[in-house]
């Protein structure tokens, strides 16, 4: 006697799993990436490169985030074998599972541009890379700016803001050009304010 199910992810559903579908699926997941076509499989690496987990699904098996989150088909089937205890030499009805691929499974589609547009759709799953080391002194940068204006005067505000502006008009469209600020202690009045600009040649 053989039971054979049809297993799929539906299309545009957001999945929250709990603990024991993981049980569920060591026995009736796919037991083999080797039973999906070679293009499938080369989407495995690439999509990790990409995919962050959600707080609460870290835990959850990637398979099953791989299957789910590209809603990738597979049948489960299992038929019944009776076989012997070694030690007491007892009957046993044993229950056997298979997995296969879905022949019918339209696979066309799943390439890197199916994966960048999943990625494009679910950002809140895509990892992000960490910033440069630009990027990050020009973060660093804009943060002391912005606790510099939140403590200057009114005049010493519309100074800064002025310098800040008249450095911008004269940026060149070099984009290694880099940005410093000296930080100063605006609710003195009597200090100045001074803003550098270097460039790589």
């Amino acid at each position: 006697m053989r039971h054979s199910w049809l297993i799929y992810f539906k299309y545009g559903t957001q999945f929250k799993f709990p603990n024991w579908f993981q049980e569920w699926w060591n026995w009736c997941g796919p037991s083999s990436f080797e039973i999906l076509p070679e293009k499938i499989q080369n989407l495995w690496p690439k999509f990790f490169d990409k995919f962050h987990a959600e707080p609460d699904q870290k835990h959850i098996y990637k398979t099953i985030h791989f299957f789910s989150k590209l809603y990738i088909s597979w049948i489960v089937s299992w038929n019944y074998s009776y076989e012997q205890d070694q030690h007491t030499r007892i009957p046993l009805l044993v229950r056997n599972y298979r997995t296969k691929w879905w022949d019918k499974f339209n696979d066309e589609k799943y390439d890197s541009k199916y994966l960048d547009n999943f990625f494009n759709k679910n950002t809140r799953l895509c990892k992000f890379a960490a910033p440069d080391q630009t990027t990050a002194k020009f973060l660093q940068a804009k943060s002391t700016a912005s606790a510099m204006l939140a403590q200057g005067k009114t005049k010493k505000y519309k100074k800064l803001m002025a310098e800040l502006l008249s450095s911008l008009d004269s940026e060149s469209e070099d984009e290694s050009s880099a940005s410093s600020i000296k930080m100063v202690n605006l609710t003195d009045d009597t200090t100045s304010v001074t803003i550098t600009r270097s460039k790589k040649k």
